[in-house]
């Protein structure tokens, strides 16, 4: 990236953003809109679950559909350096920080401010569950990350075994540094202990397609609407 990160330039980044700060505490406090994460390892199906979604929710303007990394030009580099593994930690951390901020004054706190509803595939606490180790702690990450990110109103984590997660992402062309048995199941316990923080509803991702958009479909309407239940598959 051409000079060196450490946690000061990364932390130093976030305090510049004080309008964004400012934003995230007006919507806390107006309660306008929802947001709505989706999580869980490589494999658990978000994206495909995320998408068919989007695709039935077409014709509904309250609500709004994006993902981190987002397709902008931080995002994609994430999405690069995730492929070749050619980086460091700190490295990463910074991409996703720049990304997450591009993503939160364009598309996430506007959104919130309308009142919409915006369905996330993958979020900070993503940031969490792989990058917690040695380089960066639970409680770092959150703090970052919450300084300027507005929290999610409900998270929809999709449980899968590690095992049935890598024979999906292994039918893959070419897959991530992060996808290897060790790595997901260390996210796996990593996930556990962030969750504890949020609003959870948790669902089997070992259920086909259809039944999984149609349990998460009713689970994200039902939230909206204020009936929410637990579903099962």
């Amino acid at each position: 990236m051409g000079c060196m990160i450490d946690k000061a330039k990364i932390f130093e980044l976030v305090r510049k953003e004080e309008e964004l700060m400012k934003e995230k505490l007006c919507l806390m406090l107006s309660k306008t809109g929802k947001l709505i994460v989706f999580e869980g390892i490589d494999g658990a199906g978000k994206t495909t679950v995320h998408r068919a979604l989007q695709e039935r929710m077409r014709n509904r303007d309250d609500i709004v559909f994006s993902q981190e990394p987002t397709n902008g030009k931080y995002g994609r580099k994430v999405r690069e350096v995730l492929k070749t593994g050619n980086i460091s930690m700190e490295e990463l951390l910074f991409l996703l920080i720049q990304d997450r901020i591009e993503h939160v004054k364009n598309v996430i706190a506007p959104s919130l401010k309308e009142g919409k509803i915006v369905i996330l595939d993958r979020y900070y606490l993503s940031t969490v569950a792989y990058l917690m180790s040695e380089h960066f702690s639970m409680r770092e990450l959150l703090f970052l990350n919450s300084l300027f990110s507005p929290a999610p109103d409900l998270v929809v984590y999709f449980e899968i075994p590690v095992e049935e997660a890598l024979k999906r992402v292994k039918k893959r062309e070419q897959m991530a540094v992060f996808e290897e048995e060790k790595k997901l199941r260390e996210v796996l316990g990593n996930y556990e202990r962030v969750l504890a923080y949020f609003d959870v509803r948790r669902i089997n991702a070992l259920c086909s397609i259809e039944e999984l958009v149609d349990k998460v479909e009713k689970i994200v309407l039902n939230f909206i609407e204020g009936n929410d239940v637990v579903w099962k598959c």
